[in-house]
């Protein structure tokens, strides 16, 4: 079973999991009270061929709408649906990247309310593992693609191109700055540096801002980096 994910609503929190190959269920959660009590029985977000792994989820205030984004292992694709504040899907689920190769990890967070999300993976396309995102209306439409399949931004490069691999991203959004932290392991072999933590800030329209940020530098090994923003301090926790 993968790990839970889970977001925070004013009325109610959703925990997402994989309950076998190709089903998701999600269980709802009154959010004021605790411990949460369970708000009916779980329901089916997918089911279809194949394994289904990586669930996350994120939630716009604006829409009310949450978004539940996964990875179709057998495909290597990946994919979302909306659900919305009542636990009733919206619309069916739909492709985020359809790119050649591998895309897993995925992880979302919401931007400002009713401005939808940013969903960001690790992604073998090119040969080795590199970082990638997309951003998702809260209607459920990519924002940045041209048309084709798997026309999606890298976040981890040009301006950090090398070789070697980045992977196991996560990101969180400042609604105090309009901006989102995207963070990753990063090992490059032609830096001599090890393995590192790295990240980029993205603006809500998508774009890259910066060059890339060395977090962490030279460690022996990192699982999964993990990213929060603080409101009262304006900063970000990795």
């Amino acid at each position: 079973m993968s790990r839970p994910a889970s977001a925070r609503a004013a009325r109610l929190l959703l925990a997402c999991l994989i309950v076998t190959a190709g089903v998701f269920a999600i269980f709802r959660y009154a959010a004021a009270q605790q411990p949460p009590p369970a708000l009916g029985e779980p329901f089916r977000i997918f089911a279809g061929p194949g394994t289904q792994r990586w669930p996350a989820v994120a939630f716009d205030e604006g829409a009310r709408r949450h978004l539940i984004v996964w990875a179709d292992v057998t495909a290597g694709d990946l994919y979302g649906r909306l659900v919305d504040d009542h636990g009733m899907p919206v619309g069916p689920h739909f492709p985020i990247s359809l790119a050649a190769g591998t895309q897993i990890s995925p992880t979302v967070a919401a931007g400002a309310p009713g401005q939808g999300f940013l969903v960001v993976w690790q992604d073998a396309r090119d040969g080795d593992w590199d970082v990638y995102g997309q951003r998702v209306s809260a209607a459920g439409r990519l924002l940045d693609v041209s048309g084709a399949p798997g026309a999606d931004p890298r976040l981890n490069t040009p301006l950090a191109a090398g070789s070697g691999d980045q992977y196991m991203p996560d990101v969180a959004y400042s609604p105090d700055s309009d901006l989102y932290l995207t963070v990753w392991v990063d090992v490059r072999p032609e830096t001599g540096a090890g393995v590192e933590v790295a990240g980029r800030r993205v603006s809500s329209a998508g774009a890259p801002m910066d060059p890339l940020i060395t977090i962490v530098h030279d460690i022996q090994a990192v699982a999964h980096p993990s990213v929060a923003y603080n409101p009262a301090a304006d900063e970000f926790l990795v």
